[in-house]
């Protein structure tokens, strides 16, 4: 954690292609609480994050006030996973670029399109 607090002006993170788990994603959850700069964070070809994983990641997304990108192309994202993060996206205050594979997107497009159309006008 000492590590991590040291790098809260860290701007961009890509851990690409690292061989993360769940356990891995566990261990970055306190930079979005030490880092105010953080705007991009890559997990890309992650597969092994698994839906533990992304769970946590919605919990501390949901508390970030900076991250505006989020790439989970090759995570292996369900459709149950892609709507808690289609949740988080509209709730998020500066999440605005959220990338996925082609089918969890359809997961979270039909979450997001469901909101929409049940919001009051």
């Amino acid at each position: 954690s000492s590590d991590l607090q040291d790098h809260a002006s860290l701007a961009a993170l890509s851990l690409e292609d690292c061989a993360l788990t769940a356990r891995s994603v566990h261990k970055l959850l306190p930079l979005f609480l030490c880092s105010t700069s953080l705007t991009s964070l890559s997990l890309a070809h992650n597969a092994a994050i698994g839906a533990g994983g992304i769970v946590a990641l919605c919990a501390a997304v949901r508390v970030s006030t900076s991250l505006t990108s989020l790439d989970l192309r090759g995570c292996a994202v369900s459709a149950s996973n892609a709507n808690d993060l289609a949740q988080v996206l509209l709730a998020s205050p500066s999440l605005t670029d959220l990338q996925l594979d082609p089918l969890a997107q359809l997961g979270a497009a039909s979450s997001i399109t469901f909101r929409n159309a049940s919001s009051p006008s």
